[in-house]
């Protein structure tokens, strides 16, 4: 059974790991609460995440989940500033999911990177 994790990129920035596929990976996952709609920022056919990887309290007193990574997308998109609040916003149907073989967290491009789905085959418990 393959779950597919969100894996936000300040959370990898901060303090992930770097992995890849095939790695062996230990991560605490919850409930995804995503800033954004992906499916409106990518398109319809895109499967979203059952979870996200978690590091920082909220899965705190929940197990890690053992798993192979078998998957990893990088999520991009293009940002507008709005100019009432001046943050950035991101802009829907323009998110593009690269696959990749490796995430470390300091992937390129000006502000576009949003994070990883990973595709993850957990090992039973």
């Amino acid at each position: 059974m393959t779950i597919r994790v969100y894996y936000e990129a300040w959370q990898m920035e901060c303090c992930g790991d770097p992995f890849q596929v095939g790695d062996e990976v230990s991560w605490t996952i919850v409930a995804p609460d995503l800033p954004f709609n992906l499916r409106e920022l990518v398109g319809a056919e895109v499967e979203e995440p059952r979870w996200t990887e978690e590091h920082h309290g909220d899965g705190d007193g929940v197990a890690a989940t053992r798993a192979r990574v078998i998957g990893i997308h990088l999520l991009v998109c293009e940002h507008t500033t709005d100019p009432k609040t001046r943050w950035a916003e991101r802009v829907p149907g323009t998110g593009r999911l690269i696959p990749v073989r490796y995430a470390n967290g300091h992937e390129p491009g000006d502000g576009e990177f949003e994070g990883y789905l990973v595709d993850l085959d957990p090992f039973p418990t």
